[in-house]
């Protein structure tokens, strides 16, 4: 994604860290709520990702165990 000025707004590595000055410009373009709703959303996305995958897990164990029985 494109930002007005021409930057990237994400740094798509393992982190997504966005640089300061790219933070400083959102919130300037788009408001201090907007920006932080966003920044929460990605975060909470990674986590969400995480119990998806902890909960599959358990899913799998106790149907290995069901199986067993």
């Amino acid at each position: 994604m494109i930002g007005p000025s021409g930057f990237s707004l994400f740094t798509l590595n393992k982190e997504e860290v966005i640089k300061i000055e790219q933070w400083l410009n959102l919130i300037g373009n788009f408001g201090f709520p907007i920006v932080v709703t966003f920044y929460l959303l990605l975060r909470f996305e990674k986590k969400i990702d995480h119990l998806t995958e902890a909960i599959n897990k358990i899913a799998t164990s106790i149907e290995k165990e069901q199986d067993k029985q």
